[in-house]
């Protein structure tokens, strides 16, 4: 728009001056009184209002134009806003119905056991565990080159630990594991089931740390695979196949308090 405006001011100032000798632009026109120089002149302000002409329409152009993106970028964000409320009353609605779910079946079917258990694994299907269901059972090889069998401790209390060297809160909780071990509570055992690392990385991180509680190899994640999870460590307690409790993490209250409160709770029952 400034350049229109410039370029006709620039015409009525070049016609003047070229036919009334000026040697620059913006010198003083000296004989406007001559025929030939008011016709230039007059040539000029008239293509100078046509220029004016010109762009006072296309600013009005331009500020409808600008009014109609405005109504409907506000139609769109007013209707954003709408449908983002409703999704997130709709996921409020979700997540408080899961929930209630998730408390009343906890409660329930832990106390259901399992008769048939342990499952018969050739047609086992992998899922994600729940508390309630039963655990899967597995024959895993320990550190100290015995075996460790799930289905052979039905009548005890099992915390089952999954761990990596690599996982540093892994490894902050094992000493509390190794402290529970230690308790020699009757009717418990407890099993620390390493994730995919080689066995000569297992052994050599037991020995630095002196461990002598049951720790296994699945180098191959064949028992991980019947355990599903995103995070570790994963830790599950189990009891007549059972599983009673489970964690994502290290416990905020720390590991042996709460999983011993746990272990004490089963034992009783």
């Amino acid at each position: 728009m400034k350049k229109k405006i410039v370029a006709a001011f620039f015409s009525v100032a070049l016609m003047a001056s070229s036919l009334t000798g000026c040697g620059e632009l913006g010198e003083l026109v000296e004989d406007t009184g001559s025929e030939q120089t008011q016709e230039a002149i007059q040539e000029g302000l008239d293509t100078f209002s046509d220029a004016l002409d010109s762009i006072i329409g296309e600013s009005e152009d331009v500020s409808q134009s600008t009014s109609d993106i405005e109504n409907v970028t506000g139609n769109t964000v007013e209707d954003n806003a709408e449908a983002d409320t409703s999704e997130a009353d709709t996921s409020e609605t979700q997540a408080e119905d899961a929930g209630s779910v998730s408390e009343g079946e906890s409660a329930a079917d832990a106390e259901n056991t399992d008769d048939t258990w342990p499952v018969d694994m050739s047609t086992y299907e992998i899922k994600v565990l729940s508390i309630g269901d039963p655990a899967p059972d597995f024959t895993a090889t320990l550190t100290n080159g015995e075996t460790f069998t799930l289905s052979e401790h039905k009548s005890d209390v099992v915390l089952i630990n999954f761990w990596a060297t690599w996982c540093g809160p892994c490894v902050s909780e094992m000493p509390e594991l190794q402290e529970l071990s230690n308790e020699g509570i009757e009717n418990f055992e407890l099993i620390c089931i390493n994730c995919g690392e080689e066995a000569g990385i297992v052994d050599k991180f037991v020995e630095k740390k002196k461990f002598d509680m049951n720790i296994a190899y699945d180098t191959d994640y064949a028992i991980g695979n019947y355990f599903p999870t995103q995070f570790i460590p994963y830790t599950l307690i189990i009891k007549d196949g059972i599983i009673y409790d489970m964690y994502d993490g290290v416990p905020s209250k720390g590991a042996y308090d709460t999983y011993k409160l746990v272990v004490e709770r089963l034992l009783k029952k």
